[in-house]
């Protein structure tokens, strides 16, 4: 069942950033940012996966997470 919702959550996350477009001019300097809200599942996510795949990508990427351990 929690592998489940891990699934579910990155799913979720993903497809939202990569749907999500910048329209602020802060924007403009090339920085990417995201801001993630959920669980502790999406704390997982963040912070294991997501910021190595920008890094490894080469895209400046700033990640920062709202989340409450142990919610549904």
């Amino acid at each position: 069942m929690k592998l489940k919702l891990l699934i579910i959550n990155i799913l979720i996350f993903f497809a939202t950033a990569l749907y999500a477009s910048p329209v602020s001019p802060a924007s403009e300097d090339g920085v990417l940012r995201i801001l993630a809200i959920g669980n502790s599942f999406s704390q997982d996510a963040v912070e294991q996966y997501l910021y190595e795949l920008f890094q490894a990508s080469g895209q400046e990427v700033i990640i920062g997470n709202m989340f409450i351990p142990g919610c549904p």
